[in-house]
């Protein structure tokens, strides 16, 4: 599955925030069926990135890291638009019956 991730840093990050939160990330090894496809950075603090995941047990193990203490995430659920098409089709099939 394939997941659009937004999150930014908790208000009140600080300095030492920032420390424990790289030593995590030096550290870090994503479990299994767990990839990170993007992950990027704006100039005003927000973090978006595009994550792929065989199951969402795998994006909780991984946000919990830094969930909560460093960061506030939007995690959404996403398909190819190519994917999407024959299922669009299906609905408009099944309200035209």
């Amino acid at each position: 599955m394939l997941f659009f991730v937004t999150h930014r840093y908790k208000s009140g990050f600080t300095h030492e925030d920032q420390k424990a939160m790289l030593k995590i990330w030096e550290n870090f090894q994503p479990p299994a069926g767990f990839e990170t496809k993007m992950h990027t950075f704006a100039p005003d603090g927000r973090m978006f990135g595009f994550i792929e995941s065989e199951s969402i047990e795998a994006v909780y193990e991984v946000c919990t890291l830094w969930a909560g203490v460093f960061i506030d995430y939007e995690v959404v659920p996403v398909i190819d638009v190519e994917d999407s098409l024959p299922l669009m089709r299906k609905a408009i099939a099944t309200r035209e019956e």
